[in-house]
């Protein structure tokens, strides 16, 4: 966790992980860091997402993971790109693969999964992009209901 003018919430959203302040320029340059995560008030990030220049989204992954929550990962590693790897192991095909999600960090999985699905509470562009709609929220246990009603 960097020093910044203004603190960082990721302590509070993850509590399983040690958080050591560094100042930025203290940051390890030979350590390779799978991503970056910036925490703070949803309303102070929405305002900043309009400010990430555009060539910044050509070199990563860049999306909201929960309202407080904005990640950067490298170009092309993503949920899809997880799924990928499983589904090569286990002899399977996109189009026969369910992905259920919520947030951006989800569009490309539902995006390539053959059953893209998202949840009632979904931002829109999920929403969007899924083949199937949930009237269930993830709180409302909207997984499950799902896997009864198409898989069981």
């Amino acid at each position: 966790m960097t020093k910044s003018k203004i603190d960082s919430q990721y302590d509070t959203l993850n509590k399983l992980l040690t958080f050591i302040k560094v100042d930025f320029d203290q940051v390890p340059l030979d350590v390779v860091y799978n991503k970056i995560v910036s925490c703070t008030e949803k309303e102070l990030l929405d305002a900043s997402l309009d400010k990430i220049p555009e060539s910044y989204f050509d070199q990563f992954e860049i999306f909201k993971t929960q309202a407080k929550l904005l990640e950067f990962m490298p170009k092309g590693i993503n949920k899809a790109y997880g799924l990928t790897q499983l589904i090569n192991q286990l002899n399977l095909k996109p189009e026969n693969v369910m992905a259920m999600g919520d947030e951006a960090n989800d569009l490309s999985m539902i995006s390539w999964a053959g059953y893209g699905v998202a949840m009632a509470n979904a931002v829109p562009a999920v929403k969007e992009e899924a083949r199937i709609i949930s009237d269930l929220t993830n709180d409302q246990h909207a997984v499950a209901h799902i896997i009864e009603k198409y898989v069981l």
